[in-house]
């Protein structure tokens, strides 16, 4: 028999690669296209205090767009690492009241 933990990891799974599918299947939409510029922002933003002519910046501007992918995944893993810090802070203070409420 498969366990609970087992079960929800395989859902997991089958949902992701159906909305990996779905996402690939409607790619060309345009919502799709201004959603993905939208996202891909932050790290253009942070790249130009580098490159300050993007792409046309002498010598290293055929860079810009790995270095804008690279600011992507900067500025999105500190969202994550903070939104995480907050999620193990919480769980800390939520223990420590369980904790106290179960002294008296």
């Amino acid at each position: 028999m498969i366990s609970k933990k087992a079960q929800t990891a395989w859902l997991a799974i089958l949902v992701g690669g159906l909305w990996t599918s779905v996402v690939w299947a409607v790619a060309w939409f345009d919502q799709l296209e201004v959603i993905t510029s939208i996202l891909s922002a932050p790290g253009a933003i942070l790249a130009l205090i580098f490159m300050p002519s993007g792409v046309h910046t002498s010598g290293i501007g055929s860079y810009y767009g790995f270095a804008a992918i690279g600011f992507n995944w900067l500025f999105y893993s500190a969202i994550a690492y903070v939104v995480l810090r907050i999620r193990q802070a919480r769980g800390k203070t939520q223990r420590h009241a369980h904790r106290a409420d179960s002294d008296i």
